[in-house]
């Protein structure tokens, strides 16, 4: 499936062009986008389903996956950081 990923991230949007993904986006799901050898991860804010077939979703920046995991199971939570490694290793 072909989307326009529109970035709000910054105070002035930026198209960044026409991507080729696997599933249909939904809102509140992270994507990972490669970014000259990282990845970065946004969250999906809305989608404009154009008359093209060619949606258009707007995203903002999350950060680096690693990061986020770490800040989201903090020990102390229901689900810790070291449950989401048991779910690995």
């Amino acid at each position: 499936m072909n989307i326009i990923l529109i970035d709000l991230s910054q105070s002035i949007s930026k198209n960044l062009g026409i991507k080729t993904i696997g599933l249909a986006p939904k809102v509140g799901e992270w994507i990972e986008l490669n970014h000259e050898k990282t990845s970065a991860i946004y969250e999906i804010l809305t989608i404009v389903h154009r008359t093209d077939n060619t949606p258009e979703v707007y995203i903002r920046y999350l950060g680096q996956l690693p990061d986020l995991l770490k800040q989201r199971f903090q020990a102390g939570q229901s689900f810790s950081l070291e449950q989401w490694d048991q779910c690995f290793n």
